[in-house]
C-alpha cells in the first residue's frame, strides 16, 4: 500500500479586509509639515504572494501621502502624512480614497475604503471692517440722548470664539465722560450724552474690532469722525452802553433838563449771540 502526498495551493480568494477605520480625523489648520496621523490597519486572510498588499491613495495627494508599516506577513498599518499647509477658511474638509490591491498571478484582489479629514480652525484671522472709515457729518447739537447714530460692523473668517466680535471705542481720556458710546455686540454707536458745538465742534476718535480668540485676540482699529452742527440754542445777549455825559443806573439814564436834544446818542446797544 502507497502513500500519496497532496499539496493545497492557496487560492487568491480573499481581498482585503480594512480594521480599525478612522473614519473622521480632525486636524489643526496649523499642523506641521510631515506630521503622520493612523488611519486603519488592513489585512489579507489569504498566504504567500496572494497575502501581500500595495496601497494606493486615490485623489488628494497634493495634500496627502501613505505610510504603510507592515506588522506581519500579512497585516498592515496604515498612516497618512501631511505634505502642505492647510487653510480652513479655504477648505476644512478633505475626503481620501485609499485603494488597496494583493499581488495574486491569476487574478488581483482590491478594496478601498473612504475616510474624511476635518481641519479644525485656528484664530489666524484679525476682523475686517466693511469699511476703511467711518463718518457722521453734521450732527445736530440738539440731538436726544440715546439716539443710533451710525451702525460699525466688521467681519472675521475664522469659527467660533475665533470669529465672534466685540467692539471698543479708543480713547486716552476718561470713557464714562465720552458723549459717544458703542454696543459692544451689534456695533451700533449710540449718543451718550449732550452735545454743545460751542465747546467741540468735531470728534475723531478709533473703533476696534477684537475676537475672541484664546489664548491671543486679534484685532483692527478704524477711525470715526463726526462733525457738530450748530442750533440756535442761546439767547441774544442785549447790552446798553450809556453816553458818559450821561448817569446811568439801574438801566435807568439821567439826562439834564437843558440838554440839546437834537441829533442826542444817548447810547449804544450791544447784541451777543454765541
Amino acid at each position: 500500500m502507497s502513500i500519496g502526498k497532496k499539496t493545497i495551493t492557496d487560492r487568491n480568494d480573499h481581498a482585503c479586509q480594512f480594521l480599525d477605520i478612522q473614519k473622521n480625523i480632525f486636524l489643526s489648520e496649523s499642523i506641521q509639515i510631515g506630521h503622520r496621523f493612523p488611519i486603519a490597519r488592513a489585512i489579507d486572510y489569504d498566504s504567500g504572494i496572494n497575502s501581500q498588499l500595495s496601497f494606493k491613495l486615490l485623489n488628494n495627494n497634493d495634500y496627502f501621502d501613505l505610510n504603510i508599516i507592515k506588522l506581519t506577513t500579512n497585516e498592515y498599518a496604515i498612516y497618512g502624512i501631511v505634505k502642505r499647509s492647510f487653510d480652513r477658511e479655504l477648505n476644512e474638509k478633505y475626503d481620501l480614497i485609499i485603494e488597496a490591491h494583493d499581488h495574486g498571478i491569476s487574478e488581483v484582489k482590491f478594496n478601498r475604503t473612504k475616510i474624511t479629514l476635518w481641519i479644525l480652525d485656528e484664530n489666524d484671522n484679525a476682523p475686517k471692517f466693511n469699511q476703511t472709515e467711518y463718518s457722521i457729518q453734521s450732527l445736530p447739537e440738539n440731538t436726544s440722548i440715546g439716539t443710533k447714530l451710525l451702525t460699525i460692523s466688521a467681519t472675521d473668517a475664522d469659527k467660533g470664539l475665533n470669529g465672534l466680535i466685540h467692539y471698543s471705542i479708543m480713547i486716552s481720556s476718561d470713557i464714562s465722560s465720552f458723549p459717544f458710546v458703542i454696543n459692544s455686540t451689534t456695533g451700533v454707536i449710540s449718543l451718550r450724552s449732550l452735545l454743545d458745538y460751542e465747546t467741540v465742534r468735531s470728534y475723531r476718535f478709533l473703533i476696534r474690532a477684537s475676537d475672541s480668540g484664546l489664548p491671543q485676540s486679534l484685532y483692527t482699529d478704524t477711525w470715526l469722525s463726526i462733525s457738530i452742527k450748530d442750533v440756535n440754542d442761546c439767547p441774544v445777549e442785549i447790552f446798553f452802553l450809556p453816553n458818559r455825559q450821561f448817569q446811568y443806573n439801574n438801566q435807568a439814564l439821567y439826562i439834564y433838563e437843558n440838554t440839546e436834544i437834537n441829533n442826542l446818542t444817548l447810547g449804544y446797544i450791544r447784541l451777543n449771540d454765541s
